[in-house]
């Protein structure tokens, strides 16, 4: 997989390998941003499987069909390269936030940690955004699992996010902490893409603040339930 995709093309370098002029540059930049943000939202509305290279290639008005192919490969880096562009910025506010709580006994401070830089970066993206509506088709297309992804992008900052909210609470087996982290995951990853599909179809902004405090309280609540060792099935035996 080509993971460190070149922002300028090798066509577009100088003889002796150093950087183009800064206008070829900037405009490759430019074509690379548009194609990432065309193929977001073709993925985003017909699904990831549907839409070819070619494809994002004319949403982005570029006319060379290959032009995925030039900047950046294939379809797989394609969707990494969105999940990268991604990932700075939600990771940045992710660490900032873990940083300012770290010794806070007040578990729903970490819940927020992992919640808030996601629906907060939602909402700052220009309309109509599609990336929550992507990263819940990578997450489950088994391709895209198997290549990691996710995995090496936006699952590893949701993993340092989880990281510190298992100390406030209840010691539990690792195969339970690896379920819940699959529980939690699923119910932030999930719930921003449903949401943001009904804004997308009424034509109105999702209420990424609700969104977010609905999550927190939802998440603080599972974290919280500690199950008897014999589980809940015998709860009421």
């Amino acid at each position: 997989m080509n993971t460190d995709a070149p922002e300028i093309p090798v066509s577009e370098q100088s003889p002796a390998g150093g950087p183009a002029p800064s206008r070829r540059q900037a405009q490759a930049g430019a074509t690379r941003s548009q194609l990432l943000l065309a193929a977001e939202r073709l993925y985003a509305i017909h699904g990831i499987s549907e839409v070819s290279n070619r494809q994002v290639a004319e949403a982005a008005s570029s006319a060379n069909n290959s032009a995925v192919g030039y900047y950046i490969g294939t379809k797989t880096d394609l969707l990494e390269a969105i999940l990268r562009s991604h990932n700075e910025p939600i990771a940045r506010n992710m660490k900032g936030r873990i940083d300012q709580v770290v010794s806070s006994p007040d578990l729903r401070d970490y819940v927020e940690c992992l919640v808030r830089p996601y629906t907060d970066h939602l909402a700052q993206l220009p309309r109509p955004s599609g990336l929550a509506r992507v990263i819940s088709q990578v997450v489950t297309d088994p391709t895209l699992l198997h290549n990691r992804v996710f995995d090496s992008t936006l699952g590893q900052t949701l993993r340092e996010a989880f990281a510190p909210m298992w100390s406030q609470i209840a010691d539990a087996p690792q195969d339970t902490i690896e379920m819940r982290q699959q529980v939690l995951r699923n119910m932030v990853l999930h719930t921003c893409a449903e949401q943001e599909r009904k804004a997308h179809l009424a034509g109105i902004p999702a209420d990424w603040p609700l969104v977010s405090e609905v999550l927190i309280n939802s998440i603080t609540a599972v974290l919280t339930h500690v199950p008897s060792q014999s589980g809940d099935t015998n709860s009421g035996s």
